[in-house]
Parts: structure tokens; sequence; C-alpha cells
């Protein structure tokens, strides 16, 4: 079994100090094994009690198809960087949905408007030329960009140049233009040299033994 990665010390010496007190089983590590071997009662209260703090308090505990899997650090890591990668998806796509808006002509000072009531659809604030109000157009053949405020709100990018607007929020052009994007090459390119590095190793340890 992959060792436990708690959050805290505390935590860990917290759920510890409750699974010596039970009657079938003193470590936390046997209370993984017999829950997934299905040797202990899991609507007991103290089972359930137990497996919501294993899964708030540990970082590399996750239960699946109702057994409790340790993943490994790198199943972690590759977890944790994937997730904050796609983060950029967002952004990229913005950049890219401004540069195609300042190409018709919008100003940089133009606002990118998110409706609490309508998560995910971009708006563009515009003016109206004859009374001098401005007012919200739904950006034209721009899908839905996510399904939650939550989602929009997690988002650590985006959410450092978030503004208030009536109803949602708000992005200016040139605050989605300012953020660097540059890396993202650089991260490709490590990666296809690792690849490559680990794959070109492959074949000469193949090739000698053959």
């Amino acid at each position: 079994m992959q060792a436990l990665m708690p959050f805290a010390k505390k935590f860990d010496t917290k759920i510890r100090r409750i699974i010596s007190k039970q009657k079938y089983f003193n470590t936390l590590e046997e209370f993984i094994i017999m829950f997934n071997n299905g040797t202990i009662n899991k609507f007991d209260p103290n089972v359930e009690y137990i497996l919501k703090k294993l899964k708030k308090y540990y970082l590399n505990v996750k239960v699946e198809d109702d057994k409790i899997i340790v993943c490994s650090p790198d199943e972690i890591t590759l977890d944790f960087v994937y997730n904050l990668l796609g983060q950029w998806k967002l952004v990229v796509y913005l950049k890219s949905l401004i540069d195609r808006l300042t190409e018709l002509g919008y100003p940089y000072d133009t606002k990118i408007v998110f409706q609490t009531s309508n998560p995910g659809t971009v708006y563009i604030e515009m003016l109206d030329g004859d009374t001098g109000e401005y007012f919200l157009e739904p950006a034209h053949d721009v899908p839905k960009l996510f399904n939650t405020n939550r989602e929009l709100a997690k988002n650590l990018i985006i959410n450092l140049s978030l503004k208030d607007y009536d109803g949602g929020c708000y992005l200016n052009f040139e605050d989605v233009e300012d953020i660097d994007c540059s890396f993202l090459y650089e991260v490709q390119e490590f990666i296809l040299q690792k690849i490559l590095i680990d794959n070109h190793k492959s074949m000469h340890l193949t090739e000698s033994h053959g």
C-alpha cells in the first residue's frame, strides 16, 4: 500500500487516535484493507465517519466503485499538473477570441462579461450609439466555456483579473492579453524531449540485448 499523505500532521494524528479506539481495526491501513475486502460494515456510523475524514484529511485518498484508493505520489503530481494546466485552456481560448474581435475593430477596453444567471456564456459589452447606454450581447459563434460559476471561480489564472459587474463579473481585453502563455511552449518542448530521450534510451537497451 502506498504511504498516506496527510494535508497536515495534526489531521493524521487526529484520525489515528480515533482509529486506535476501534474494536475491529487499530490502524488506518487495517481499516482500508478491511473496508476494501468487505469485512466491515460500510454503513456503520463509525466507518462512514472515518471514511469521510480519510477523504478530507489525505491528499492521496479517493473512493472509486466503493473502494478506497491510495494514490502514488506520481499520480497525485500528474493530476495536479493536469488540472492546473487545464485551467489555461480558458485563457488560451479567450486570447484567441480577443484577437478575432480586435481584428473586427473592437477597442482594447472592451469588456468580456460573464453573467451569474447564465454560466459559461460570453457576453460583449456594447455601446448603443443612439442612447449612449451600454448593453450586453452574446459573443457570436462562441461555445459555452464552462458549465458552472464555480468553475470560473476556481480558475486561478482568470480569477486574478476578474472585476465585479452587475449580475456577474468581467475582464477587459487588455487583462487577458497581458497574461503570458509563452511557458506552455516550453512545457510542450520539455515533455516531448523527455519522451524522445526515454524512448531513445529504451531502443538502445533493446538493441544491446538483441
